[in-house]
C-alpha cells in the first residue's frame, strides 16, 4: 500500500529478510544460481522503492546510521529490526541521546521505526524482553511512540499511519513472537481494508457489564493468555472484561473507548495487567520489568 502511494520502504535488521521466526520471507533464494528475488520490489517500477537488508551484529553503528537516514529521507519508511528485542541494548546510547531526544535538543524530526521482538515464551531471560520499561521511562512530551500490536490489522494500520501522516515521530514496536501463529490473533479483510489503528480493542466475548467486577487494560500476548486461562477455568465473574491498549507511551486514551459499557461503581479499574499476571507466573516477568501502573501523587491507582 505504501509503495503504491509513492513512499519508499527500507527494512534493515539482523534477520529481516527471512524474519527471526521464519515468518516474513521477504527474500526468496534460488538454490540453483544463488540469486535473490524480492517480491515486494516488483510491486512498483521503482527498483529501489523497497529494500530489505540483513545487517551485521553491530547495533549501535547500524541504528545510528538508520536514524540519520530516516531524518534526511522523510518520504521513506525506515525500519530497524532487532533479531530479538534485547539486542537494542547494544545501541542504548543512540536511543537515549538521539532517537528519544533529538527533536527536543535540535528540532530534528525523525520517523524511524524500531521492531523489537518481545515476550517471555519459555526460553529463559535471554532474548525474551525488549525492556519495555526503558522506553516508557524515555517518554516525555510526546517524543516517541511505544506500541504493542496484537492483531495483523493493528500492525498494518500502525505501520501505514507512521508514514502517511504529516509529522514524524520515532516509533518503538514490541513486535509479537508466539502471536505470529496464534489462532486468536487474526483479522478480517474488512479490518485490514477499511479499519484503522485502534487505541483500545474491547473484549471479544459478550460480557454483561453489570456482572463485571474488574476491568484490566493489557497489551500484546497478555490478553490472549488471560483469555485462554479464563476459558480453561470457566471464569465468568472474577475478571470479566479486558481491553487491549495498543499505544501505551502516553495513556491518553479517551475514557469512552476504555469503558464503552461503564461498570458498577464498585468495580475495580486496573491500568496494567502485568502486575496481576506476575503472580500467576504466566509471563514470569521480573516485578519491575514491566510498564508501570498509573498512580496519583498519593500513590493510589487512578
Amino acid at each position: 500500500a505504501l509503495l503504491r502511494d509513492g513512499h519508499d520502504v527500507r527494512l534493515i535488521g539482523q534477520d529481516s529478510g527471512r524474519g527471526t521466526f521464519f515468518h516474513r520471507h521477504a527474500v526468496v533464494h534460488n538454490q540453483v544460481n544463488n540469486e535473490e528475488y524480492i517480491p515486494l520490489a516488483q510491486v512498483v517500477d521503482r527498483p529501489d522503492a523497497f529494500r530489505v537488508i540483513d545487517s551485521f551484529l553491530s547495533e549501535e553503528a547500524v541504528l545510528g546510521f538508520e536514524y540519520g537516514y530516516a531524518s534526511t529521507e522523510p518520504n521513506t519508511l525506515v525500519i530497524w529490526e532487532g533479531q530479538f528485542g534485547d539486542f537494542a541494548n547494544g545501541a542504548q546510547v543512540v536511543i537515549d541521546q538521539f532517537i528519544s531526544s533529538g527533536e527536543a535538543k535540535w528540532g530534528r524530526l525523525c520517523g524511524l521505526t524500531m521492531f523489537l521482538p518481545h515476550g517471555y515464551e519459555g526460553q529463559g531471560p535471554e532474548h525474551s524482553s525488549a525492556r519495555l520499561e526503558r522506553f516508557l521511562q524515555l517518554c516525555a512530551e510526546h517524543n516517541i511512540q511505544v506500541c504493542v500490536p496484537s492483531t495483523p490489522a493493528q500492525m498494518f494500520h500502525m505501520i501505514r499511519r507512521q508514514q502517511v501522516r504529516k509529522y514524524r515521530k520515532p516509533l518503538v514496536v514490541m513486535t509479537p513472537k508466539s502471536l505470529l501463529r496464534h489462532k486468536l490473533s487474526v483479522s478480517s479483510i474488512g479490518e485490514m481494508s477499511t479499519g484503522k489503528f485502534e487505541l483500545v480493542i474491547p473484549e471479544i466475548q459478550s460480557i454483561e457489564a453489570k456482572k463485571t467486577r474488574r476491568i484490566v487494560l493489557c497489551s500484546g500476548k497478555v490478553y490472549f493468555d488471560l483469555f485462554e486461562t479464563r476459558e480453561i477455568h470457566g471464569i465468568k465473574s472474577n475478571i470479566d472484561y479486558r481491553s487491549r491498549c495498543k499505544t501505551i507511551s502516553s495513556f491518553t486514551t479517551p475514557a469512552d473507548q476504555v469503558l464503552p459499557r461503564r461498570p458498577p461503581v464498585s468495580s475495580k479499574f486496573t491500568y496494567n495487567s502485568n502486575r496481576h499476571w506476575s503472580k500467576q507466573r504466566l509471563i514470569s516477568s521480573p516485578r519491575r520489568a514491566k510498564s508501570p501502573s498509573l498512580k496519583k501523587p498519593n500513590g493510589k491507582h487512578k
